[in-house]
């Protein structure tokens, strides 16, 4: 595969207008321009590809408005990567939104023992955006003050996040402002709270990959991506948000090529 890096390589780069992928032709092999998590420039094979999709479609009662539902995941099986073409959305109801994203396990947290059990973490410069909760056993009815602490993403420690759970539902997932001037965060490393009370939660991370407001109910929203690549064994979610809790038709799709590495 060529080596964006090595300047001195004859290369020719060229552009289909309709389908607006970008080209790289070198010693008859052709090969697209695409971007990772990291958001490194590469390059994958135009050939040999077997293109699948990542399909959730169904009526479903949402646990809670406003928050996002998992629809499933996928990993990028070992040998392979894989290169987005689209994603699109449907949902019964107006103001739905839907997303793919880069999801990661940073620890779980048990409130009625106090137990912090550490998870998954990412190297700079990769980082989390957004910081969620998922409830994973029943919250008791008493306010209790979850304080995270975290590296954020410069990697610098100590940082801390605070939420208040409180009746939350299984399947609940709850978003967690970070400190302020934070944007991202790439570890947990602790995790205190208020009170000691029945329920448990995951503490979940994401990056961001493809997001679409699905504004008017009954019409399908799309968006044609080529150059977004995901990288063998990173795993691919694809989340709904509804707009209330009607059990309505919603689907969430992606579709892609697997190139092999």
């Amino acid at each position: 595969m060529p080596d964006l890096s090595d300047k001195t390589q004859n290369v020719n780069i060229c552009s289909d207008d309709n389908t607006k992928l970008v080209d790289v032709i070198q010693d008859g092999s052709i090969y697209r321009l695409a971007v990772d998590s990291k958001g490194t420039l590469t390059l994958v094979p135009a050939t040999n590809q077997t293109t699948i999709q990542l399909l959730y479609e169904q009526s479903q009662v949402p646990v809670k408005a406003a928050q996002y539902q998992e629809a499933l995941s996928y990993t990028v099986p070992t040998g392979y990567d894989l290169e987005v073409i689209s994603f699109d959305g449907f949902d019964g109801v107006n103001n739905g939104e839907c997303r793919a994203v880069n999801k990661v396990a940073y620890g779980s947290f048990v409130t009625s023992t106090g137990v912090f059990t550490d998870g998954s973490s990412v190297t700079l410069p990769v980082f989390s955006t957004k910081m969620y909760l998922y409830i994973t056993t029943l919250v008791a009815a008493s306010n209790d003050t979850i304080t995270i602490t975290y590296k954020n993403q410069a990697g610098t420690a100590g940082r801390t996040a605070t939420v208040i759970i409180k009746s939350n539902a299984v399947g609940e997932r709850i978003e967690v402002p970070l400190q302020t001037g934070d944007y991202g965060f790439t570890d947990i490393t602790n995790i205190t709270q208020s009170l000691t009370q029945a329920g448990a939660f995951n503490v979940e991370g994401v990056i961001e990959l493809l997001h679409l407001v699905l504004t008017t109910n009954g019409v399908g929203y799309n968006i044609v991506t080529p150059g977004i690549l995901i990288k063998q064994g990173e795993i691919v979610t694809l989340q709904w948000l509804p707009s209330n809790t009607s059990s309505v038709s919603r689907r969430v799709s992606l579709v892609g090529n697997l190139v092999p590495k």
